[in-house]
């Protein structure tokens, strides 16, 4: 009986912020848009969109041209928007932020989000310069916004993802990166 109460009071808790135009992070009501790879990954909805953010190491970076004459097998491809930035060091991660319209796994193309990372362990807050890319293999489902970032091991972050006048936050604390690539 409690069980069913707290799905009620959950389920509640979502319709009424979606009415509000509040971005939700309940797990159960998210569709599935972009990859799950990355050391994690964190889904939520706006009224308009289904968003996931992956965090993951820090992926090789490639233009058209270096992909068409190298042909990788791992890493992304920049499609527009900023460029990469090279972020080094154990607090280096890649951070990518998939846009679909919400209740289905249709990617939004152009959707030109703001990324913002606040550091709640060291009360410091940044805005991501987003670059539009897709991982090498995967092709245009894979069309994600992001760029690297340092997030330090066990710091504790919300990133903010604003998509024309909606928003939503997830929060999360950084986990240890062994390695690089493989995300896309």
């Amino acid at each position: 009986m409690m069980k069913r109460a707290f799905a009620a009071a959950a389920f509640a808790g979502t319709l009424i912020a979606a009415a509000a135009g509040v971005a939700s992070a309940h797990p159960a009501m998210a569709p599935v848009c972009g990859s799950m790879g990355g050391t994690l990954s964190r889904d939520a909805q706006t009224p308009s969109y289904s968003l996931r953010l992956v965090v993951g190491p820090v992926e090789e970076m490639y233009t058209k041209a270096e992909v068409a004459k190298k042909h990788p097998k791992s890493g992304e491809v920049m499609l527009g928007g900023a460029p990469m930035q090279m972020v080094e060091g154990s607090a280096a991660r890649h951070l990518e932020v998939h846009v679909c319209k919400r209740g289905t796994a249709d990617v939004v193309r152009n959707a030109a989000p703001t990324i913002t990372v606040s550091d709640l362990t060291a009360h410091t807050t940044r805005k991501v310069p987003v670059s539009m890319m897709q991982g090498v293999m995967a092709g245009a489902s894979d069309l994600h916004y992001g760029n690297n970032a340092s997030l330090p091991a066990g710091h504790r972050f919300r990133v903010t993802v604003a998509v024309k006048g909606e928003q939503a936050s997830f929060t999360f604390v950084a986990p240890k990166v062994k390695g690089s690539g493989g995300m896309g």
